[in-house]
């Protein structure tokens, strides 16, 4: 299913419309305003090196764009064990999430054990939140896999 994202170039700060074929789509190439090489990855624009994606080998493109991506992946990563695990605005999600679905991360101290029984209050937040939101094919398949 295809999504549009609005995005922001990192170099000129030129803003534009993109309709990717997924969300976990990546586009290389150049900013239509500027020129400067960028990756769109999740809904954002992430500034390339132009000497490296224009004139360098193969490889060398290639571990460039897996360095920027990585390093994207890591910030978004870091936000989720932040004290508030909020994301920077409302494009900062792979995959539209529910006004009312929240941040859980395994391990967290106030965390219900993993073998206690399911809370009425659980029960009730899949029924109203997580069950709608598995007919959304995006938000199905960015947690179950691929198609």
């Amino acid at each position: 299913m295809p999504v549009t994202v609005d995005i922001t170039c990192p170099h000129c700060a030129a803003e534009g419309r993109i309709q990717l074929p997924s969300p976990a789509t990546i586009i290389v190439g150049p900013c239509p305003e500027c020129n400067g090489m960028v990756a769109v990855f999740c809904g954002a624009a992430l500034a390339l090196d132009q000497h490296t994606m224009l004139q360098g080998e193969s490889e060398d493109r290639r571990d460039h764009v897996a360095s920027v991506l990585t390093q994207f992946v890591r910030e978004r990563v870091g936000r989720l064990f932040s004290r508030d695990g909020a994301p920077d605005a409302p494009g900062d999600r792979a995959f539209p999430v529910h006004p009312e679905a929240e941040l859980h991360v395994i391990g967290e101290p106030d965390e219900t054990p993993v073998d206690a029984p399911i809370s009425p209050e659980e029960v009730e937040s899949f029924r109203t939140i997580d069950l709608r939101l598995l007919d959304n094919s995006d938000y199905f398949h960015a947690i179950f896999g691929e198609r």
